[in-house]
């Protein structure tokens, strides 16, 4: 549902201008401006900029709604029924407990 990073916290959001390749100074810096007027991190975005101590209930909230699933229920619950039990372990097994596959760059 979401890739890493694609829900920045804080910070500057135009610093990745800075480790992309541009033709000049003046292309990197146009694309920081287009950057912040289009993008901004969650602390930005939902709590004007002061901090937001309850933003991961924030988040589950709004997830939850969007998608009409309950997810608060199931991170409090903590229970999975026996597939995804199965599919959890078959995935650390066969694929995020192999080094092949954590280091396969």
């Amino acid at each position: 549902m979401l890739q890493h990073g694609s829900l920045p916290l804080t910070g500057d959001i135009a610093a990745i201008c800075d480790v992309l390749v541009y033709p000049d100074e003046a292309a990197r810096a146009a694309a920081k401006l287009d950057v912040r007027a289009h993008a901004t991190t969650l602390v930005d975005g939902l709590c004007g900029g002061v901090g937001c101590p309850p933003l991961k209930s924030l988040l589950v909230e709004h997830i939850s709604a969007a998608f009409g699933v309950d997810f608060l229920a199931r991170l409090t619950s903590r229970d999975l029924t026996p597939d995804e039990w199965a599919h959890a372990e078959q995935l650390e097994r066969e694929i995020y407990g192999c080094d092949a596959w954590t280091f396969r760059r």
